[in-house]
């Protein structure tokens, strides 16, 4: 949909801002209103969150009829690019390093469920794609949720168009696949998906074709995390089979109270340090070789700001 830039603001005085993250629509995108429409909701959806665990919108512009967000810069990578990088060396991320990175993550969206608008209304938003490719992690331990573009609030709706699945299916509730009334409990279930994956290693729901891993949704009850492995604390395997469940009412509540279960949880496992976080991305994409890295690096080199 977007190519994203390193860039940064120069004002009228030519004076420079920091550096920030450009996401420009695609030229042939910019005709097609569903996709415009996606792209700047996610921009006016985020900028009405104020959170540190949430990304940062600074303007939403068009510079020739095309539409572009400049954004807070983001160093690391998302959830879902750590979890496939250790698989690469047969490891699986440390469950301390999981639990801190939901939590934080579950922080930012908690604070998106609560946000309000302009006029003080509550935006009742659901993210509706709440997953780990849609959770930054910093090579500093910052934990940002991201791409609202789904996101439904009853101000202004969602970005997609209604009657049609959104979000990826292995992390969609039971009421969103069987077209019931969604609210940001849908994104607590996905938050227990998270959670169940983490802690067995594998989805809660699986079948071999996409039609029966919905269906197993809808019905819901995954088996237990201890019958892939008994030495799951039992409080951790509490928590997720509460956030995993069918019916909304039977969920945690809200975010918050799925925050406090994790912070509550005694025993062997404890959270990881924001440092620790940092330390491990950093140790899995250093910045002497990781690409991504490298070319912010470059970016700085050359800024123009710096004597």
């Amino acid at each position: 949909m977007a190519e994203v830039y390193v860039g940064r603001r120069v004002d009228s005085n030519g004076r420079f801002g920091p550096l920030v993250a450009v996401k420009r629509m695609l030229p042939h995108h910019a005709k097609d209103p569903a996709i415009v429409r996606m792209f700047l909701n996610e921009a006016r959806v985020t900028a009405q969150i104020h959170h540190p665990n949430v990304v940062r919108i600074d303007e939403l512009g068009q510079v020739n009829g095309e539409p572009f967000i400049a954004m807070e810069l983001l160093e690391g990578r998302t959830w879902a690019d750590l979890r496939t990088r250790a698989a690469e060396f047969a490891r699986r991320m440390p469950v301390n390093i999981a639990l801190k990175i939901l939590h934080d993550a579950c922080g930012g969206l908690d604070a998106a469920h609560n946000a309000r608008d302009d006029a003080d209304r509550p935006l009742s938003l659901v993210h509706r794609d709440f997953t780990p490719e849609n959770i930054h992690v910093g090579v500093a331990g910052d934990v940002k949720v991201i791409d609202f573009g789904i996101a439904k609030t009853v101000s202004w709706g969602s970005g997609t168009e209604p009657g049609t699945l959104k979000g990826k299916f292995f992390y969609m509730s039971p009421e969103m696949i069987l077209a019931k009334n969604v609210d940001h409990r849908a994104d607590i279930f996905a938050a227990g998906v998270m959670l169940y994956e983490q802690l067995c290693g594998r989805r809660p729901f699986t079948a071999s074709s996409v039609d029966e891993v919905l269906k197993k949704i809808a019905a819901g009850s995954p088996p237990p995390p201890s019958s892939y492995d008994p030495a799951i604390p039992h409080a951790l395997e509490e928590i997720a089979q509460k956030a995993l469940a069918r019916d909304p009412a039977d969920r945690f509540q809200t975010l918050t109270n799925l925050i406090h279960a994790l912070e509550s949880i005694d025993g062997a496992i404890q959270m990881a340090t924001t440092e620790e976080v940092g330390a491990y991305v950093a140790s899995l994409y250093p910045e002497t070789t990781d690409e991504r890295r490298l070319n912010i690096r470059r970016a700085r080199a050359a800024d123009p700001s710096v004597p």
